[in-house]
């Protein structure tokens, strides 16, 4: 993706991830710590390189007191954006 344009309301899962670190006074070191996670193997995520798991969502879900199915319906449905999108525009 890091040739590609991104659809304008597409919401990446790092983005996401980052505002909900920053909202609850934490950094990614915290993330790491509480999913099991390297930091070095949540890159690929941040960067929509590849896609959110069922384990990861879980993972995440715990976290941040959400659902998993709130962090595969984001990653999903960035994928499908910034693809369309990538797809109309030519990339």
């Amino acid at each position: 993706m890091i040739n590609e344009c991104l659809a304008p309301d597409a919401i990446s899962l790092g983005d996401k991830i980052i505002e909900m670190l920053v909202d609850n006074g934490m950094v990614l070191d915290d993330l790491s710590r509480e999913t099991g996670v390297s930091n070095e193997s949540l890159v690929p995520f941040f960067m929509g390189e590849e896609e959110v798991t069922q384990d990861f969502a879980d993972q995440l879900a715990k976290v941040f007191s959400t659902s998993a199915d709130f962090w595969l319906e984001l990653d999903r449905k960035y994928h499908t954006l910034s693809k369309d999108y990538n797809k109309k525009m030519n990339f």
